[in-house]
């Protein structure tokens, strides 16, 4: 099964955007809420997440050291 990884991340990413604005506006304020960014924003996640579904690996570990950082790597920050 082919999936373009491309078209997926658009798709995620402004479903994120959607989803955040209307977290932020119909939600209620947290005192105890942390704002702190992470490394991976939620659509990248996502994605991560969604590839791992197709792909043949059993656990979340082995799939991100050899499936994420070995094979979708992008080969030009290698040069």
């Amino acid at each position: 099964m082919n999936i373009d990884i491309t078209a997926l991340y658009a798709c995620l990413d402004d479903f994120c955007k959607l989803y955040k604005s209307l977290q932020k506006n119909h939600l209620l304020p947290s005192v105890k809420s942390r704002n702190r960014e992470g490394y991976l924003n939620l659509s990248e996640i996502l994605l991560i997440e969604i590839l791992f579904h197709f792909s043949p690996y059993k656990d979340s570990k082995h799939y991100y050291l050899y499936g994420i950082m070995t094979e979708h790597r992008d080969k030009s920050e290698l040069f």
